[in-house]
């Protein structure tokens, strides 16, 4: 899921950047490369059917004891650009890895320690400083110390990414700024 969700994330960004062009095929300028940020210092095992983190040299620095949990993103800038501009895509400062346990999701720094307790039935990873999660049927949004910063209330949500957000509201599709909202001007907080 992890990674459908931020190539989902990645297309709609590309998708806006090139909305209203007009046009079916992408010219070269509307063409996009992406370079990926360093990659995180922290690589998931299981082992007896709980989850942990090991270091780059093997040495396990996260101890397993959840249900399941996530590859911590990498860390720094994923830079977009095509041949007239390039665009940076913050990651957060200090990267959070998305954990499981008694079947919700929280976050968990490099050093194992919970940041974001385990509430959510679904999360995705954190992109400029804002992520998803789903509480009972419904996506909002929550900043990197957990504060919800829009309420749930869309049926399907992807990350931020150049300070808007796809979403669905029933049959609707809309996209949102990072201040939740609509760029079509009203309000979805």
């Amino acid at each position: 899921m992890r990674h459908s969700a931020m190539l989902h994330g990645f297309i709609l960004a590309l998708t806006l950047l090139c909305a209203g062009c007009g046009e079916t095929e992408l010219s070269d300028s509307d063409k996009w490369w992406l370079t990926p940020p360093k990659t995180a210092t922290r690589v998931v095992f299981e082992k007896n059917g709980k989850w942990g983190y090991r270091d780059l040299s093997g040495k396990v620095v996260i101890p397993p004891r959840f249900d399941r949990a996530d590859s911590f993103p990498g860390e720094g800038n994923v830079l977009m650009q095509n041949r007239e501009k390039s665009v940076h895509v913050r990651l957060p400062s200090k990267p959070l890895g998305r954990v499981m346990l008694d079947g919700k999701w929280g976050y968990i720094d490099l050093d194992g320690n919970i940041v974001i307790p385990p509430q959510y039935d679904m999360a995705m990873d954190f992109f400029e400083d804002l992520t998803a999660v789903k509480v009972g049927k419904k996506w909002g949004y929550i900043d990197t110390k957990g504060k919800m910063v829009i309420s749930p209330r869309y049926d399907e949500a992807s990350p931020f990414l150049l300070g808007v957000a796809h979403v669905r509201k029933g049959e609707k599709w809309m996209i949102i700024n990072n201040d939740g909202k609509s760029t079509a001007g009203k309000q979805e907080r």
